[in-house]
């Protein structure tokens, strides 16, 4: 909020590489020991909410990021570094939430916490738990700071309030749902969002793209 597009990408600069270097470390160990993908390991869980699951978050996650990529796709230079910039990071991003679906799927003992993957890394990396806990809520950081840059950007439009305000604001109201266990929040919260933003895609791709 204090040092706008620079203060966003300065954030992601550190943790995004972390999460990465550290995920793969992960599937790679998984690997070198034989227990990626057990044949044991079979689904159990086929309703229609588990069907619906993996498109609700891939379009929760794209509704999310609307917020920052729209204000500095306007402000970028080239519509080309853009679109190149887009499909590489979703490439990048797509291919590490693969290796993290695998990892979870071969790891047994990942029900029952809050940040699964932080208990493979206990598992396999203990030394580096705690690094990757704070990696973890980088990520979550990086997430806040996103959606505040890009609320801010679009509240400037209807409410006449400077961007520090409207941040102050926000932070009050997460500070409100602050007291919840983050696993309940993300129960809740993602497949509630997750619909709506189905429906916000759908929208998106009907309408008609001016020439």
């Amino acid at each position: 909020m204090l040092f706008d597009r620079k203060g966003l990408f300065g954030v992601n600069v550190f943790v995004v590489p972390m999460m990465m270097i550290l995920s793969v470390a992960v599937w790679i160990k998984m690997m070198m020991a034989g227990d990626l993908c057990r044949p044991d390991i079979a689904a159990s869980d086929y309703s229609l909410k588990a069907m619906l699951s993996p498109f609700s978050y891939a379009a929760f996650n794209l509704a999310m990021a609307q917020a920052v990529l729209v204000p500095v796709a306007r402000e970028a230079a080239s519509e080309r570094a853009v679109r190149r910039g887009a499909m590489l990071g979703g490439g990048i991003l797509t291919g590490l939430l693969l290796l993290n679906h695998i990892v979870l799927l071969s790891f047994p003992q990942k029900d029952g916490y809050d940040i699964p993957m932080a208990e493979v890394v206990r598992a396999f990396f203990a030394m580096l738990y705690w690094l990757y806990v704070v990696v973890i809520y980088g990520e979550i950081f990086t997430s806040v700071i996103g959606g505040l840059f890009g609320l801010a950007r679009q509240a400037r439009i209807w409410v006449p309030i400077s961007g520090k305000g409207i941040g102050v604001l926000l932070v009050l109201v997460f500070v409100a749902v602050s007291p919840f266990r983050y696993g309940e929040l993300l129960s809740f919260l993602y497949p509630l969002f997750g619909y709506m933003s189905l429906m916000l895609l759908w929208l998106l791709w009907r309408r008609k793209l001016p020439r």
